[in-house]
């Protein structure tokens, strides 16, 4: 079964690149040909315009700067040389510069659609969401039948806290054509923005690091355990289908070693739906099993609703696990309330459990947030299936965790919990986390 996960995880990573595939710019080719046409002529306009956009657009902004530089110092008045180099600021975090640029556009050249846009953006990425929908509201005006101006001064209006005016706007540019996906987020109420929402386009990567330990608390029945500790680097990449993340995990328990490698995608599947596949990998399986691979797909639904199915299964040289899980959640306002459920049934002993997580977007935002989580578990082991005999034991935990990015590009994460059950000892754990995406 795991090589049906892994099966999966290739065929739902090759639908999500085939989509983003579709319509998409060689800037590498542009680049090209830009430089060629200006080793002819150097002081070329259309060509150097053509070399700023493509090098901003494949992340070498410092070089497309000095390119705008150039064509604004001999293109004054030239208003598209300053939206590029506007938005160029703005993907930086330059919002002082960026907005000069913008604001010189939108005065001499109040008609370019395109400026009121950028300027939009500007202002929402810099926490400044009214000022965002006054923008937005000039590209509407200017492009009443273009469903993204719309779409973006719905953005605008959920991040100022004006639901129904989100509503209004997502339900106008759902009429204009928008694709339900796109809209159908507006009519749950207080549905949090996502990060994407927040960040610029050009944002696509994100690195991590985290830490995490647990210690095993003395007692009669179980005496002293050596610590458990986890070290875990992760590189993601974002796409427009979803993301994929490659991570290195090193653990150290009970005096036992041991390295694993895992990949974790979540790949947009349709209206409303998207999946996750995680596959991880330890040869030496001293800590980790061998393989632990993961498929679960989610559908949203109803009014900020959202189900999901899961199944995971285990893999060591002499013992396999199936688990199955399912999972109900609800956006409430800042709030997301889940519940999840799981089940594994490995002949003689049976294990299921109950999840429930409450965490709250404080900032009304996706990316800062407190979660509370607390669950039960009961394993049932027979030993004897003609006599009745059994053994069940229950287990409980809680925790909190807590995220929060202090800049755009740089956040970090905490938390801390404590779980019990009748044949292990207690232990509590601690993870500290640090990310930084660009």
């Amino acid at each position: 079964m795991s090589r049906w996960l892994v099966a999966a995880s290739v065929c739902l990573c090759a639908l999500g690149f085939a989509r983003s595939g579709v319509a998409q710019t060689d800037w590498e080719q542009e680049i090209r040909l830009a430089r060629a046409s200006l080793e002819k002529d150097p002081d070329a306009y259309a060509p150097g315009l053509q070399l700023a956009r493509a090098l901003s657009f494949t992340g070498r902004r410092t070089e497309a700067l000095e390119v705008y530089d150039r064509l604004i110092a001999t293109h004054p008045q030239d208003a598209d040389s300053r939206l590029g180099r506007g938005r160029v600021y703005a993907w930086q975090g330059r919002y002082e510069e960026a907005e000069r640029d913008l604001r010189w556009v939108t005065e001499n050249h109040p008609q370019y659609a395109d400026a009121w846009s950028a300027l939009g953006d500007l202002f929402l990425w810099s926490d400044r969401p009214q000022a965002a929908v006054q923008a937005y509201s000039s590209w509407v005006t200017l492009d009443p039948k273009d469903p993204a101006a719309r779409l973006a001064r719905a953005k605008a209006h959920r991040s100022a806290g004006d639901d129904g005016a989100a509503r209004a706007d997502a339900g106008a540019a759902a009429a204009l054509g928008a694709p339900a996906k796109d809209t159908a987020r507006y009519f749950a109420p207080g549905t949090p923005i996502r990060p994407p929402e927040r960040l610029p386009e050009t944002v696509t990567w994100s690195a991590g690091a985290k830490y995490a330990s647990r210690e095993f608390l003395r007692s009669k029945d179980f005496g002293d355990r050596q610590d458990q500790h986890t070290y875990t680097i992760s590189l993601q990449r974002r796409f427009d289908w979803g993301s994929a993340t490659l991570e290195g995990i090193e653990s150290h328990k009970f005096g036992l070693s041991d390295e694993a490698v895992a990949l974790d995608s979540f790949v947009d599947l349709w209206d409303r739906s998207y999946g996750n596949v995680r596959v991880q990998y330890d040869p030496d399986h001293e800590v980790f099993a061998e393989t632990d691979a993961r498929l679960e797909i989610f559908q949203g639904f109803g009014s900020g609703w959202e189900a999901s199915g899961n199944y995971r299964r285990l893999d060591a040289p002499d013992l396999g696990v199936d688990l199955f899980g399912v999972s109900l959640a609800k956006y409430l306002g800042n709030w997301y309330l889940r519940t999840a459920a799981t089940f594994s049934d490995g002949g003689t002993i049976v294990n299921h459990s109950l999840q429930q997580f409450f965490r709250w977007y404080y900032l009304g935002n996706g990316d800062d947030f407190v979660e509370l989580g607390g669950g039960w578990s009961e394993s049932v082991e027979i030993l004897d299936e003609a006599a009745g005999r059994k053994d069940i034991r229950e287990g409980h935990f809680v925790g909190i965790r807590s995220e929060k990015f202090v800049t755009e590009h740089l956040g970090f994460s905490l938390s801390t919990d404590y779980s019990h059950d009748e044949h292990s000892p207690a232990s509590w754990g601690l993870s500290l986390g640090v990310n930084y995406r660009w």
